[in-house]
């Protein structure tokens, strides 16, 4: 090998890494505000719902319990599955790490090569991202579902 070959593969190797970091944190920051944001708004609707059902309690109007209670469960379990949510992040994100270590670092074209392990730990990584999305979903679901179960009940109050 060269000094040229050695140096082309020198930069192989450190544009490769400088995307993988770029892409790494972007993905993060990304994901860390969608999750931040399920759980605010989630959150936001589980201490509404319990204020209101304060309320409930003192006009005496317990046949509209029922529903917020569904609707209030509902919201709980978009927070409970954007917490779960944030925990898939860091595993799949952690497991990208691994496999993006696991390469074998070449000075001989193709200068990164993928081995058994990287390919098993990228394949882990990307079933994770897959079940972080559908968490993600399930969240923003529930949201939706106990705006429905909340609007339902309310048309029963009124």
């Amino acid at each position: 090998m060269n000094e040229r070959e050695r140096e082309e593969a020198s930069l192989a190797h450190e544009r490769t890494l400088q995307s993988q970091v770029l892409m790494s944190e972007a993905t993060a920051q990304a994901g860390t505000v969608v999750i931040r944001t399920l759980v605010l708004v989630n959150g936001g609707a589980v201490i509404a719902m319990l204020a209101f059902m304060a309320n409930l309690v003192s006009s005496k109007q317990p046949d509209a319990f029922d529903g917020v209670i569904d609707a209030l469960s509902l919201f709980s379990l978009g927070v409970f599955t954007a917490v779960v949510t944030a925990g898939f992040t860091y595993f799949s994100n952690y497991s990208s790490a691994i496999s993006v270590g696991e390469r074998s670092v070449n000075w001989e074209y193709p200068y990164i090569r993928e081995t058994s392990s990287s390919i098993r730990w990228s394949r882990v990584s990307n079933a994770l991202n897959v079940a972080t999305v559908i968490l993600g979903l399930a969240s923003a679901g529930f949201f939706l579902a106990g705006i429905v179960s909340l609007k339902d009940s309310m048309l029963t109050i009124l």
